[in-house]
C-alpha cells in the first residue's frame, strides 16, 4: 500500500494539475455552438432558404463575439503573467479577434456571400484553436 501511495498522489496532482491549466478553455463549448449554426447555415444553402441563412449568420456572430471576449480575457491576463509562454499568445490572439471583427455580415445569398461566410466560418475554427491553445499557456 505505501509503494502505491506516491503512484496515486502523483496521478492525483497531475489531474490537477491538467484542470486547472485547461480551466479556462471553452474549445468544447465553442464547438458545439459553432456546429449548431454550421449545420443551420448548410441546411439554408441547400434549401435556398434565405432567412435560415440569415439565422445560421447571426449564431455564428454571436459566436464570434463569445470568442473575441474569451480571447480579450486571456489577452488581460497574459499582460498581467510574467510568464513568456503567456505574452507569447497576445499576438495570436489579438489577430484572431481582428479577423472575427472584420466580417461583415452578408445581406443576400449568393456565390459570394457563401464564400465569405465559409471564410468566417474558417476564421472562427482558427479563434478557436487559437483560444485553446492561449488557455494552455495562460495561467
Amino acid at each position: 500500500m505505501l509503494k502505491t501511495l506516491p503512484l496515486l498522489l502523483t496521478l492525483s496532482l497531475g489531474s490537477l494539475s491538467i484542470q486547472l491549466v485547461a480551466a479556462d478553455s471553452r474549445r468544447e463549448e465553442f464547438n458545439n455552438a459553432k456546429r449548431t449554426a454550421q449545420a443551420t447555415y448548410t441546411e439554408a444553402q441547400r434549401n435556398k432558404d434565405v432567412a435560415k441563412f440569415n439565422e445560421a449568420i447571426g449564431g455564428l456572430e454571436v459566436l464570434a463575439k463569445k470568442i473575441t471576449s474569451a480571447n480579450s480575457s486571456l489577452i488581460s491576463k497574459a499582460r498581467m503573467s510574467s510568464r513568456k509562454a503567456a505574452s507569447d499568445q497576445i499576438a495570436p490572439l489579438s489577430a484572431a479577434n481582428e479577423a472575427l471583427s472584420s466580417f461583415q455580415a452578408p445581406s443576400e445569398m449568393s456565390v459570394e456571400t457563401i464564400r465569405s461566410v465559409d471564410r468566417f466560418v474558417r476564421d472562427i475554427d482558427k479563434a478557436i484553436e487559437v483560444h485553446h491553445a492561449a488557455s494552455l499557456n495562460i495561467r
